[in-house]
């Protein structure tokens, strides 16, 4: 699940099964929005920042596929990329041409021209399978990788990699995120074991997983104005405002339970998006204190991912296993059936 950074009232969502769903209108309403995408099977979604018309979708059997437009269209941009199965997409968010890949069985990919290319870069890595890539917003060069063998640190644009995961105390890591303000701060949601917190680099980790009411976390955003306020989801959502030091559930309103992903309203960052398991689609718009569904015109079928466009507030999509869908005042397009690995369930 994923926000448009510029305009919070856009979310994409991918789903376990599904595809793509876009609302304009923070989850109000969702209409799909995958012509083109011919392999359906989306595992992670990822917005260029400095264009956000411009959207990445990684699949299971097809590699990479980019939109231009909003999810109006999209099309393969795979060349030199030889692994089929994508399971993590991530974009460099000052040089918004140089794109990484997560490979099922096959380490990291790059491209440096937008997806028209990719090659290979895993030197340190191997081919393992990577769920989890995110990008250091102050030194770009810096790349983490949250892998099945552990945390993974690049600190020349994924030329070579380092192994990162000393303190870890189980090696398969769901999700990392980053500390938008203080990117040495990092947390990784490992199965089992719940969430890591590194302070220097993924140099080390500790626990911080105190309060958690389930450890198999699936999701983790943090507040990007005031990032000691953190979110996970798994069997429900938990928050922290002491940065990963204890967590309560925020659960009230919550119906569906079964969380696997979270977005966050990069502007008012009191505006969260919960996606789960059985298809639902949640909003709060006070910190998590409650939560109401927003399914209309959504299928029913379980929830993988959210974005939305970070230039039009109004544009939201969500992936479902009954296509993808955008907001309604967009033209629906395809149906696409898009089924994802559900990780720590």
């Amino acid at each position: 699940m994923v926000l448009d950074p510029g305009a919070p009232s856009t979310v994409y969502v991918g789903t376990y099964g599904g595809g793509v769903c876009k609302s304009t209108n923070g989850g109000e309403t969702w209409s799909a929005a995958s012509s083109g995408l011919d392999h359906l099977r989306v595992l992670s979604l990822a917005p260029d920042p400095t264009t956000p018309a411009t959207i990445y979708a990684a699949t299971y059997g097809g590699s990479v596929y980019k939109s231009t437009n909003g999810g109006g269209s999209w099309s393969a941009v795979s060349a030199g990329l030889l692994d089929p199965h994508v399971f993590s997409v991530a974009v460099d968010p000052v040089t918004s041409t140089t794109v990484y890949a997560g490979g099922f069985n096959s380490g990291v990919w790059k491209s440096t021209n937008g997806g028209a290319s990719w090659s290979g870069a895993r030197t340190g890595m191997n081919f393992i399978l990577v769920n989890s890539i995110v990008v250091d917003p102050l030194t770009p060069t810096t790349v983490y990788a949250g892998a099945e063998r552990g945390v993974y640190k690049s600190t020349d644009g994924a030329a070579s990699w380092i192994k990162a995961s000393v303190g870890l105390t189980t090696t398969y890591i769901n999700a990392l995120a980053i500390d938008p303000l203080t990117p040495t701060s990092l947390y990784a949601a490992v199965y089992p074991g719940g969430i890591f917190k590194s302070v220097d680099g993924a140099g080390s980790w500790t626990a911080a997983s105190i309060g958690l009411t389930n450890t198999s976390v699936a999701a983790i955003v943090v507040d990007p104005i005031t990032p000691t306020t953190l979110y996970a989801g798994s069997y429900g959502v938990s928050k922290s405002t002491d940065g990963g030091g204890t967590w309560s559930a925020v659960n009230t309103g919550l119906t569906d339970i079964t969380v696997q992903a979270l977005a966050i309203d990069r502007r008012t960052p009191t505006t969260l998006y919960a996606g789960t398991c059985n298809g639902n689609i949640f909003k709060s718009a006070n910190g998590g204190e409650s939560w109401s569904a927003i399914n209309a015109g959504l299928s029913g079928s379980p929830v993988r991912v959210l974005a939305t466009d970070p230039t039009m507030s109004t544009l939201v999509y969500a992936a479902t296993t009954d296509g993808v869908f955008v907001n309604q005042q967009m033209a629906a397009v395809n149906r696409v059936y898009l089924p994802v690995v559900l990780r720590g369930y």
